[in-house]
């Protein structure tokens, strides 16, 4: 059952990222490799990816390892930091599309994939599908 939820979550997720890339006219590379707009863009997405990653998996470690997942409250659990992390990357991807892209409309597209993806994993968790609940 979740694998089926995870499924129709990705699709949605692809058929909204097509429509948008579609709409905007502009073609992406290929599905699960980066897009960078110049060497800059490589630069400081790894400055972002790196760091994040790292203070989410100690964090997370340490938070498991613990127990205490279970007793702090929704902000102080590893998701939150999963989000900023997703954000920070969605808004350098749509800024450097906005600054250096040879197309206007790229920019306007990464958000709106950023705000439909995002929203689905937050409406996940506050319905309680992905067996936790907000």
């Amino acid at each position: 059952m979740l694998a089926l939820i995870f499924l129709m979550m990705f699709l949605a997720m692809f058929a909204f990222s097509y429509a948008m890339r579609k709409w905007a006219g502009f073609k992406h590379p290929k599905w699960f490799e980066p897009y960078y707009v110049n060497d800059r863009h490589r630069k400081l997405d790894k400055w972002i990816r790196i760091p994040s990653m790292l203070l989410i998996l100690a964090y997370s470690i340490t938070i498991f390892s613990t127990g205490w997942v279970f007793r702090i409250p929704w902000l102080l659990q590893p998701w939150p930091l999963i989000f900023v992390h997703l954000t920070s990357i969605f808004i350098l991807q749509a800024w450097m599309e906005k600054k250096y892209s040879d197309n206007p409309r790229a920019y306007v597209a990464t958000i709106a994939e950023g705000v439909f993806g995002l929203g689905i994993l937050l409406a996940a968790l506050w319905s309680g599908v992905l067996g936790g609940s907000l």
